[in-house]
């Protein structure tokens, strides 16, 4: 049978857990709200593809501020060499 001073010692840790478990909690709520007011998602799923969605998008963007930029520097090469 377990002494009160080790019952005492385990209602300290499930308090304890219990704090941090209420902690954790809070900041997925948080998240959640934060993921739905930015965002407009409801869920993680959705998250999820609009961030495959954003990042296709950001890949394609990026393609093409590198061929802008190679474009540019076809043109101007003359000048930009004369630097």
């Amino acid at each position: 049978m377990a002494s009160i001073g080790q019952i005492e010692v385990l209602k300290g840790k499930v308090e304890s857990l219990q704090r941090e478990a209420d902690k954790a909690a809070g900041q997925f709520e948080a998240c959640k709200k934060r993921l739905k007011d930015e965002f407009g998602c409801d869920s993680l799923k959705e998250a999820e593809a609009l961030l495959e969605k954003m990042t296709r998008e950001t890949q394609g963007l990026e393609k093409e501020v590198e061929q802008a930029l190679e474009k540019f520097k076809k043109e101007y090469a003359d000048v930009l060499e004369g630097q």
